[in-house]
């Protein structure tokens, strides 16, 4: 029997051994420093897991388990996410509260602090990425609580969601303060409208409902002036609403020289729509489906891009009485023959192939036109400079380019490049609704001054 019961106690103490030593190793690895910039977190152990959120050098979380090379770390509002091993640093007995001055700094928003958006439409995500999902959208004038600020990036709160939003398109509360709410009453002003196919809109923002377009050169009487857009008083006596960078008022044609005004005004009276009525025209978004294109800074994808610029450009020729096709309504793969046939079944009077650039030299930037055939040179220059005119992009010329699409067709065809995704600041320039307007814009005057020649 006493055998029996020291056989007992020394079972116990070996178990509460064990148990001790495994509490210790666990308290002795309590937190990780992650060790770059950007670091991944991800639903679970492995590349093939979406990504929850984004982390910052320095940062310091509590370890939750470990799986192979994988460690499950403990987020904020008790979320929990998995990082690769190597991407960070295991700290003995350290806390997570000891997080590094850099991290505390990229924390110090007052959660009771808001912002106004001030782009027109604005995407927030489920995470500081261009890769992270969609929460919701957010339109310009709309106030936001703030809740963290992460490099280039802001945490929000909205409509109960939490998401985030790029810091260039929110007014911060320091720069609230020093600006007055934009609400004006305008005395007699006259607005004209500066290119052809301009929407006008029930409501002030871009997702709203067009009431009716309006060509360069018309004008109409300005009743209000809220967040960049004017109410305006229409011919059968509705109000509608256009966005003030599509349109000159009064005061800015006085102070124009004498020669722009008889630009303007020969411009005005050449409408150019005339020209494109009836014309064939194939727009062809490039990429699609598996076939991302390239991959901005930032996460933009160049198929995404070249389909909002191609549904911008067709809505105007379409408003133009042109007869337009695009070689795709949505995120759908296409090869390069099918996109050409496209071309040759329509008969087309001109191929238009958008694209965005990239190179290793994130310094680069601009705009460039090409051409494969000398018959083409004329659309590609045509275009071109319109588009240079509007957008005001860095001018890298008009060029020969052997690509498949204009080089083994037979009708008028150009390719496009709108800008360098590879290029941090004109990644986040060529997704705004003012440049896609603005490229669309340039794109459809160059085919009119190409008709009309």
């Amino acid at each position: 029997m006493l055998k029996k019961k020291l056989t007992f106690l020394i079972c116990i103490t070996l178990c509460l051994t064990w148990l001790g030593t495994t509490s210790t190793t666990h308290a002795a690895s309590t937190a990780i420093t992650v060790t770059t910039d950007y670091l991944n977190v991800r639903k679970g152990p492995g590349l093939d897991y979406g990504v929850l959120t984004t982390l910052n050098k320095g940062g310091v979380y509590l370890v939750l388990k470990e799986e192979g090379e994988w460690t499950q770390i403990q987020l904020k509002n008790n979320e929990t996410g998995w990082v690769a091993n190597y991407l960070v640093n295991k700290n003995e007995g350290e806390s997570p509260s000891q997080t590094s001055s850099a991290e505390r700094q990229n924390q110090e928003i007052n959660s009771s602090d808001t912002g106004r958006v001030t782009a027109n439409s604005l995407n927030f995500r489920a995470a500081p990425s261009l890769n992270a999902d969609i929460v919701g959208k957010l339109y310009q004038g709309t106030h936001v609580n703030i809740l963290s600020q992460r490099d280039d990036w802001v945490e929000i709160q909205y409509g109960g969601q939490t998401g985030w939003i790029s810091v260039e398109y929110i007014q911060l509360p320091e720069e609230e303060n020093h600006i007055e709410t934009n609400v004006q009453t305008p005395e007699d002003t006259t607005l004209t409208i500066l290119h052809n196919g301009t929407n006008i809109r029930k409501t002030p923002n871009t997702q709203s409902t067009i009431l009716q377009r309006a060509n360069k050169g018309e004008t109409f009487r300005a009743i209000r002036f809220e967040n960049d857009w004017y109410e305006i008083q229409l011919p059968d006596g509705q109000t509608g609403y256009v966005a003030n960078w599509v349109v000159s008022d009064q005061s800015e044609q006085m102070t124009q020289s004498t020669s722009s005004e008889e630009n303007n005004s020969e411009a005005s009276n050449n409408d150019l729509s005339q020209y494109l009525k009836n014309k064939k025209i194939v727009i062809d978004p490039g990429h699609g489906g598996k076939d991302g294109g390239t991959t901005g800074t930032r996460g933009t994808l160049e198929k995404e891009l070249t389909l909002e610029t191609a549904r911008h450009l067709f809505d105007k020729l379409r408003a133009a009485g042109a007869d337009v096709t695009l070689t795709r309504q949505r995120d759908k793969y296409l090869n390069l023959p099918y996109r050409v046939n496209v071309a040759n079944e329509q008969n087309a009077d001109a191929f238009i192939s958008i694209h965005y650039d990239s190179t290793k030299d994130r310094s680069v930037r601009g705009l460039t036109t090409y051409f494969y055939y000398p018959w083409q040179k004329e659309l590609a220059v045509n275009i071109h400079s319109a588009v240079i005119d509007e957008t005001k992009m860095n001018d890298r010329g008009t060029r020969f380019g052997d690509y498949y699409v204009i080089r083994e067709n037979n009708k008028k065809a150009v390719l496009i490049e709108l800008g360098y995704l590879s290029n941090p600041t004109e990644e986040l320039h060529v997704q705004s609704n003012q440049y896609q307007e603005s490229a669309a814009t340039g794109i459809y005057e160059g085919l009119g001054r190409y008709f009309k020649e």
